[in-house]
């Protein structure tokens, strides 16, 4: 009934794909509901327009842990085009980093629905700093998997995932850095990065 204003909603939108969502901030920025900005997001994910990804929460953490999800649009360039984004003029490499964390999470959940995978993608984010981009949970087990835009992983790079695998070492066995080099490496004996077409690994 109101075009317009789901006209912007859903630029905005688009600019928050992959972010941590807080419904009231978006309705004081569109100068709607935040209940309104929550039915918008239904419609969305209803459409198949969006792809809802919740936190992990372990029930045993002690740690104050986001509890919102997130939300990506379900193709990059679809969300370029809602986000008035198509052009590559002015994208800076924070960007770029942003899409392809992005593009490795769809391409995560496709790779379970494709093979029929009963498993489910998450986030993990501590308020205070560590944070995880992606956590596959499938077959009672978590994995964790961090993207770089980088072609060379550095050890700072893998600290919240020695961290993730410390405090869940029970599910949580290995983990993985997905990365823009040409082979798979190992950092770590539990941790080893991945070149983007060899994300497969992941679930081997």
């Amino acid at each position: 009934r109101k075009v317009g204003v789901f006209g912007n909603f859903l630029r905005l939108a688009a600019e928050m794909s992959g972010k941590i969502l807080g419904f009231r901030e978006l309705s004081q920025d569109l100068g709607v509901a935040h209940h309104t900005i929550s039915s918008y997001y239904i419609i969305l994910h209803d459409c198949l327009i969006i792809e809802r990804i919740p936190p992990l929460i372990p029930s045993s953490t002690r740690r104050r842990l986001s509890k919102s999800n997130k939300y990506i649009f379900f193709d990059i360039g679809v969300r370029n085009a809602a986000s008035q984004t198509l052009s590559r003029t002015g994208i800076n490499k924070e960007e770029w980093s942003r899409r392809f964390e992005e593009w490795i999470g769809l391409s995560l959940l496709r790779y379970l629905r494709s093979r029929n995978i009963k498993g489910t993608v998450h986030y993990w984010r501590d308020h205070n700093g560590p944070e995880i981009d992606w956590v596959v949970e499938y077959e009672n087990r978590w994995i964790p998997v961090e993207v770089k835009f980088l072609d060379d992983p550095l050890p700072r790079h893998i600290r919240h995932l020695e961290t993730f695998l410390d405090e869940n070492e029970v599910k949580a066995r290995k983990g993985f850095v997905v990365f823009l080099g040409e082979r798979p490496r190992k950092l770590t004996e539990k941790i080893t990065a991945l070149p983007w077409f060899e994300l497969q690994a992941v679930f081997e």
